[in-house]
């Protein structure tokens, strides 16, 4: 009975032993930011925004066009060169690139082309939707060496990626 009794023990502890989780690996690295692909097609102007990262600059008639990478474009009207304001800003998700051809912007909304009408600055109309014209090339953070959280497209697209604590991270660019 007492060697059962050793016998189960030892048993029981190996199973437990066997069993111990490890550590978690926590590592400081990058996190995707997600809009939903749904989001993605929310295309209007909204109020003036601050310029905080730009992109692409393009001047066309009296207008300069800014763009904010991820967010979309802040127009500003030039026609008097002395005292240039901001009179809108166009929120495209996911935009970096965009130009002008007549009065129609063509931008990207990270995945899809977009044409808009810019003839009333202040009342855009979208005029066509290209879906899935651009390869998203987003899925590692640009600029960056070192973990980050793994890209998961089905959560939609990257608009941008942020510095955070990271458990068990499985992705890793060096």
């Amino acid at each position: 009975m007492h060697s059962n009794f050793i016998l189960l023990l030892t048993i029981f502890s190996m199973i437990f032993i066997s069993c111990k989780k490890e550590d978690d690996f926590i590592v400081t690295g990058m996190k995707p930011i997600y809009l939903p692909n749904d989001s993605l097609y929310d295309i209007r102007n909204i109020d003036i925004q601050p310029i905080v990262n730009s992109g692409t600059i393009y001047l066309w008639q009296n207008y300069l066009f800014v763009n904010e990478v991820g967010k979309g474009i802040h127009v500003i009207d030039k026609s008097n060169p002395s005292l240039s304001t901001k009179i809108t800003f166009i929120k495209i998700y996911g935009n970096k690139n965009f130009s002008i051809s007549d009065s129609t912007l063509f931008a990207d909304n990270g995945k899809d082309l977009i044409s808009i009408d810019i003839r009333d600055m202040l009342h855009i109309r979208v005029l066509k939707i290209v879906k899935d014209a651009i390869k998203n090339d987003n899925v590692f953070p640009p600029n960056f060496s070192g973990w980050f959280e793994c890209a998961d497209l089905s959560k939609g697209i990257i608009i941008s990626w942020e510095n955070t604590s990271l458990t068990n991270p499985k992705c890793n660019k060096q």
